[in-house]
């Protein structure tokens, strides 16, 4: 029996393996010509969703790339190393339900292999984040009746994973954005019932809001910022101010007459 080891490394296509054999007394003669493809390259393989380092939550398509000379056998991918999909033909992915994993970083790892055996694979790391912030507006209280039309409002928000940005509304009005502060003044408030609400969202796009309600009610005699102070100052000055323009309005008719006279 003869034997032959052939070394296939890096190649890939039809290759031909003549075996001959030799007799003392008899010629060489071909005894099997076989035909072979020879494949020792792996396939290429690429996850092209999820980006690696993004934030994720909720259902987030895996989506993978494979190519191969002689063709893909399957695609398996894997998170945090369970296999979650096998597929034989393309498109290779799936919808990841990431309300099942916990919080905090985890690997997609897409596996090829080409019908010859040969393997590659390819892992990203992402953060999983499906908690949305915690809010709390810490002043004015809820309920509360504040004598002044300057309001400060103060909050806290946090979130293990990051925030994003943080937004405040007055009444219904447009957000504004108040990211990296703890506290925002109102200046400016009508007599009766305000709302403001505060929005926080997270690096994952997770929301929380918060909403506090007051009632702005001057105190008995007091003036709101516009109103002439103590002791009628302004009024008096507005009233001297009048009747030394109608004294001179009346002397300069006076003057006109005695002209028209002359």
């Amino acid at each position: 029996m003869f034997r032959a080891i052939l070394s296939t490394s890096g190649l890939y296509g039809l290759a031909v393996v003549r075996v001959c054999a030799e007799k003392e007394g008899y010629l060489p003669g071909l005894a099997l010509q076989p035909i072979y493809i020879i494949d020792d390259i792996p396939p290429e393989i690429s996850i092209e969703r999820p980006v690696g380092g993004s934030y994720v939550r909720g259902l987030v398509p895996i989506s993978v790339s494979a190519s191969d000379a002689s063709g893909i056998e399957v695609v398996e991918i894997y998170v945090n190393g369970t296999l979650l999909s096998a597929d034989e033909e393309a498109p290779y992915g799936l919808e990841w339900d990431t309300s099942t994993w916990p919080d905090g970083p985890t690997n997609i790892t897409a596996l090829a292999r080409d019908r010859a055996g040969n393997e590659a694979e390819e892992t990203v790391w992402v953060i999983v984040d499906n908690t949305p912030p915690v809010v709390r507006i810490t002043s004015p209280e809820n309920g509360e009746t504040i004598s002044a039309d300057t309001v400060e409002v103060a909050w806290e928000v946090s979130d293990e994973q990051g925030i994003a940005k943080v937004e405040l509304s007055v009444d219904g009005g447009p957000w504004q954005d108040v990211t990296g502060t703890t506290s925002y003044t109102l200046s400016g408030l009508g007599e009766g019932p305000h709302e403001v609400v505060l929005r926080a969202t997270d690096l994952a796009g997770n929301t929380a809001e918060a909403s506090v309600a007051f009632t702005v009610k001057p105190a008995a005699g007091a003036q709101p910022s516009w109103a002439m102070p103590a002791g009628g100052a302004w009024f008096w000055a507005i009233v001297a101010g009048a009747v030394a323009l109608a004294a001179i309005a009346a002397s300069a008719i006076a003057l006109r007459r005695l002209k028209a006279r002359g």
